[in-house]
């Protein structure tokens, strides 16, 4: 089971698999890195961001203005599914 450490912060809690080992990747993508990865432009990376947010926003999530799932990202741009 996961335990949250309020003074270890989200990203921490976040980038923890059970059994305490540290996951490499951050939960989310930020905008800056989508264009790196894409080697598009950042105002258009932040364009596909907030597209990408809007979606998950209409299936009920939650999101953060800048950043986007890193799941929902790979997912969407490289077809890669959780389970795959």
């Amino acid at each position: 089971m996961r335990m949250y450490n309020k003074n270890a912060g989200i990203n921490n809690f976040a980038n923890q698999k059970q059994g305490g080992e540290n996951v490499s990747k951050e939960l989310f993508v930020r905008a800056e890195e989508v264009a790196g990865v894409l080697g598009i432009s950042k105002p258009y990376a932040y364009k596909l961001v907030r597209e990408m947010n809007e979606e998950l926003k209409q299936k009920g999530f939650l999101t953060i203005p800048g950043r986007v799932s890193r799941n929902y990202f790979e997912e969407k741009f490289y077809g890669l599914r959780k389970n795959q």
